[in-house]
């Protein structure tokens, strides 16, 4: 039971995939998702884009609260100022890089003496 065709060993595969990104990377630059996310132009789009989304949810789900249960303007005024709120939270999160992964914080804002930055 010899195969005269012997599967491509894991070196020869690693090789091949290291050798496709590298000529991916010439064709397009770097990956976006490698190192930094975004470039400076991109954080401010984000910051911007972060801020008019909460503004018009938060009027927009006030207008509707509204007009829902007739206590208009005080719906409006209350996730006014939530939809405030909620949009520099964001734009801090977005700034100091807290959003980039779900639970984790980047390296540098833990703790040296602690293990994994959380007390354990």
């Amino acid at each position: 039971m010899t195969d005269p065709k012997r599967p491509p060993s894991l070196e020869e595969l690693d090789a091949r995939l290291r050798k496709a990104r590298e000529s991916q990377e010439q064709r397009s630059g770097p990956s976006r998702f490698a190192g930094t996310p975004q470039g400076p132009i991109g954080v401010a789009w984000r910051i911007g884009v972060e801020l008019v989304a909460a503004m018009i949810v938060g009027v927009g789900g006030g207008w509707l609260i509204d007009r829902w249960l007739g206590t208009a303007p005080w719906g409006l005024i209350v996730m006014f100022f939530l939809g405030s709120a909620a949009g520099i939270m964001n734009v801090y999160r977005a700034i100091s890089g807290l959003g980039l992964a779900p639970g984790y914080r980047r390296n540098d804002t833990e703790d040296p003496e602690r293990p994994n930055g959380d007390g354990h």
